[in-house]
C-alpha cells in the first residue's frame, strides 16, 4: 500500500511494509530537507505516519488490524520506556485514555519545581567559561547546546510540587457515586517520597482538603470526602530521596470509594528539561541512561558456566564490544559514577572505535542510584552495547546497564590458587576464543 503525506511546501511517499504479525508505514528512503538527504529524519516520520494510521484503525474499530500497528509501535520506545517521537508519545497518551475513559470522573496530575543553575560552558577548545545564573520555575534548555550544566546541590532542588486537581461532569447520575467518598491513587515518580508535613497540612487544615492520607509501596493515597463539579485542586511537596538517571513517567487514579469502576487514570511525568531529566548528551545525540541496574558477575557463581559469556556475547543480548580492563579512578557527578578505565586488552572493538588499542583510557557510566561498586585496581571483562556520546576528551563514553557484562577477574595470585583455577581458566579461554575467533568460536 502506498500513501502520500504532505509537510509543508513538500510532500513524501510513505509504503506499508508487513512482517509476520506486525504493520508499520516506512517513509521512502531519501527525504529532502533544505535539499540535502537527511535518512535519520525519516525514521521519526515512519513512526508518525504508523502511528496517525493506529489512530485511522481504532477510529474505524479494526482491532485486530490495530493490534498489528500497536505492537510495531511498542517496539519503537527507547531503552527506559521513552519514545523518540511526540506523536508516539501522544498516541500511547491517548491509548491509555482509551483503555481508560474518565466518562465521569476527571483527573488532572502536574508537577512543578524550582531550582538554581551553576552553569558551567565547556567548549571543545577545553576552554571553560562559568557562569552562575539563577532561574526560576523549570525552563529552557537546550540539549542540542554544547555545555555542561551541574545543579547546585540544594534542598530545594530535590523537591517537586504536585497538583492534584479532580471533578465531575455535572450530568453524572446520582446512583453512580454511592457514598460521596473517592480516592485519588497517585504513583510517585521513581526516587521520591511526600512530605507529610504537607500532607497533615491538607488533612487538619480550617479547610480539611482531604479526609485523610495514606502511603504504601511508592504510592500516595488521597480521600476525599466526594468529587464536586466544580474543579478543585491540592497541592503537596515530594523530595528526591535517590538520584534517577532519567525520571519515567508515572499514573495516577481517582475512583470512587465503593464502586472503583466509576474511575479516570491519567499519566503525568516530570516537566520537561527539568533538573530531575538527567541524560548524557554531546552535540545533537542524547542517550538515554534509564532502566534496570547492571550488575556484577561473580567468577564463582554456580550460575556461571562455560556457555554463559558467549551466550550473552553472540546470543542475548548480543554485545558491540568486549574489553579487558583495569580500573584506574572513580568519578562522581550529580546523577553518575564515571569509572576511568585502562583497556588492558581490546578483545572486541565497536564500529566507531575499530583502531581502539591496549592501554587506550574510557569512561564507563554508572547510574549513583544503582548499588553497582567496583573496586580500584580491579581487573574485569567488560560487554556491552555500543557507547553513543562522548566525554570532553571527545573519546567514546560507555553505560552500564543490564545489558552489560560485567565480570571481575582474579589477580595473578588468586588464579593460583585452587579455589579459583579451573573459574580463571574458563574466563581467559573464552578471551582467547571470543578474540580471536568471535562467535563463529
Amino acid at each position: 500500500m502506498q500513501g502520500l503525506l504532505c509537510n509543508g511546501p513538500s510532500s513524501i511517499y510513505v509504503f506499508v511494509h508487513t512482517e509476520k504479525d506486525i504493520r508499520y508505514w516506512k517513509v521512502t528512503d531519501v527525504e529532502l530537507v533544505g535539499g540535502e538527504k537527511n535518512p535519520s529524519h525519516a525514521s521519526a516520520l515512519a513512526v508518525e505516519a504508523t502511528s496517525y494510521a493506529l489512530l485511522q484503525s481504532l477510529m474505524m474499530k479494526d482491532e485486530t488490524y490495530a493490534s498489528t500497528i500497536a505492537k510495531w509501535l511498542t517496539e519503537q520506545r527507547n531503552y527506559g520506556g521513552g519514545f523518540r517521537s511526540t506523536q508516539l508519545l501522544k498516541t500511547y497518551r491517548l491509548l491509555e485514555e482509551l483503555s481508560n475513559p474518565c466518562t465521569h470522573f476527571k483527573l488532572e496530575v502536574t508537577i512543578q519545581s524550582k531550582m538554581e543553575y551553576l552553569d558551567s560552558h565547556f567548549e571543545y577548545n577545553n576552554t571553560i567559561l562559568p557562569e552562575d545564573q539563577s532561574l526560576g520555575l523549570i525552563g529552557w534548555h537546550d540539549l542540542r547546546s554544547r555545555r555542561k550544566r551541574e545543579v547546585v546541590k540544594t534542598e530545594a532542588d530535590r523537591t517537586i510540587y504536585y497538583t492534584v486537581c479532580t471533578w465531575r461532569e455535572d450530568e453524572i447520575e446520582l446512583n453512580e457515586i454511592k457514598s460521596g467518598m473517592a480516592v485519588v491513587d497517585i504513583s510517585l515518580l521513581s526516587g521520591f517520597e511526600p512530605d507529610t508535613t504537607h500532607l497533615e497540612k491538607l488533612k487538619n487544615g480550617v479547610d480539611k482538603y482531604i479526609d485523610q492520607y495514606e502511603l504504601k509501596d511508592g504510592k500516595v493515597l488521597l480521600y476525599l470526602d466526594m468529587v464536586r463539579v466544580k474543579k478543585e485542586c491540592v497541592v503537596f511537596a515530594a523530595n528526591q530521596v535517590v538520584p534517577v538517571g532519567l525520571v519515567q513517567p508515572a499514573t495516577a487514579t481517582l475512583y470512587d470509594f465503593y464502586n472503583p469502576s466509576v474511575k479516570c487514570t491519567v499519566t503525568y511525568s516530570a516537566p520537561e528539561h527539568s533538573v530531575l531529566v538527567s541524560t548524557l548528551c554531546h552535540t545533537d545525540v542524547c542517550e538515554c541512561a534509564e532502566g534496570p541496574c547492571p550488575h556484577i558477575e561473580h567468577i564463582l557463581s554456580p550460575q556461571l558456566n562455560s556457555f554463559s559469556r558467549i551466550d550473552f556475547a553472540c546470543y542475548s543480548p548480543v554485545v558491540d564490544y568486549a574489553f579487558k580492563v583495569q580500573l584506574l579512578g572513580i568519578n562522581h557527578t550529580a546523577y553518575f559514577e564515571k569509572y576511568v578505565v585502562n583497556i588492558t586488552q581490546p578483545i572486541l572493538n565497536s564500529r566507531n572505535e575499530a583502531g581502539l588499542g591496549h592501554g587506550a583510557i574510557r569512561h564507563f557510566l554508572n547510574r549513583r542510584s544503582c548499588p553497582l561498586k567496583l573496586r580500584l585496581g580491579s581487573e574485569f571483562l567488560i560487554m556491552g552495547k555500543e557507547g553513543k556520546t562522548r566525554d570532553h576528551h571527545q573519546m567514546i563514553q560507555y553505560v552500564l546497564d543490564s545489558k552489560t557484562w560485567i565480570e571481575e577477574i582474579p589477580s595473578d595470585d588468586q588464579c593460583l590458587l585452587s579455589k579459583y583455577r579451573n573459574a580463571c581458566k574458563a574466563v581467559n579461554d573464552f578471551i582467547q576464543s571470543f578474540e580471536t575467533n568471535g562467535c563463529k568460536g
